[in-house]
């Protein structure tokens, strides 16, 4: 599993290297297109259903992303939250990506979730 993950991600972002602990948003700067795509193609390899991820608490839309710098520098619009790649693992083993405020903890203390170094 980590390592289809692992060149599911290499797809997008080249061989930046990466932990479970990075986030996708933040440190890989996946947003817009590139993280719905993303996402379609990890919710088709993994067969997660992520029909109800609220997609825009964490990425910029693609209308957005050229001018992401001047949006930050400004301090305009909400600061996204950071979507981590630990999320993506939990999703394969749960098959669904929600993403409620604390539902990720539910689903790890439910399902008997390990994740690498947490």
């Amino acid at each position: 599993m980590r390592e289809e993950l692992q060149q599911l991600i290499e797809r997008f972002v080249g061989k930046e290297p990466f932990s479970s602990e990075t986030a996708l948003n933040k440190k890989l700067h996946i947003e817009g297109d590139d993280a719905e795509d993303l996402l379609v193609a990890f919710s088709e390899a993994f067969e997660v259903d992520i029909s109800n991820f609220p997609f825009d608490d964490y990425f910029y839309s693609e209308s957005k992303v050229p001018y992401l710098w001047f949006i930050k520098f400004l301090g305009l619009g909400k600061e996204k939250k950071p979507f981590y790649i630990y999320q993506l693992e939990a999703a394969i083993k749960t098959k669904r990506l929600v993403w409620i405020k604390y539902a990720f903890r539910t689903l790890i203390t439910r399902t008997n979730i390990s994740i690498e170094g947490r």
